[in-house]
């Protein structure tokens, strides 16, 4: 009988903690965008089939953006990085990007994704740390950068060297 009401008790103890938890993680925001809107936010065709260029205009790009580019893979045409902005000590704000650049009939197809991921100690949280991600879809954050990559481009395309 005494095992039963320990058994409970760790039972009702774990589940109001387990809510308690939940309850102050807040949902990621929602865009108002359908997933046709995100993509073509997201992707950009260009008139080359020069994958090579697409994979290092865009590394460009994001490390002009300040990402620390972590992995680049040429066979798939992958390229990961992040920026971290640290807001306390112990809190940190973390932009990841990620890009596929891909072959497309006579062009190339750049798709970037950028998300964010906000990391707290758990403050005002009943102590318990916690992450909040959620993607970003600012258009005026993919104009620039795409602008960045169409910029690259055209110079690699006239053959002009910037040192």
């Amino acid at each position: 009988m005494i095992i039963r009401k320990i058994l409970l008790s760790l039972t009702l103890v774990t589940t109001l903690l387990t809510l308690a938890a939940c309850k102050t993680m807040t949902k990621a925001p929602v865009a108002n965008l359908t997933q046709l809107e995100i993509r073509q936010l997201q992707t950009r065709l260009y008139d080359t089939t020069d994958l090579i260029a697409g994979l290092k205009a865009t590394a460009a790009a994001l490390q002009d953006e300040g990402f620390i580019i972590s992995n680049v893979n040429e066979t798939i045409g992958i390229i990961t990085g992040q920026k971290v902005y640290m807001l306390t000590q112990s809190n940190k704000v973390t932009e990841n990007a990620s890009a596929s650049v891909a072959l497309k009939d006579n062009q190339i197809s750049i798709r970037l994704n950028l998300a964010s991921e906000e990391f707290y100690d758990g403050d005002g949280g009943w102590g318990i740390p916690r992450t909040e991600a959620h993607p970003i879809y600012d258009p005026a954050i993919y104009e620039k950068l795409f602008s960045k990559v169409d910029k690259s481009l055209f110079l690699r395309k006239e053959n002009i060297s910037v040192q």
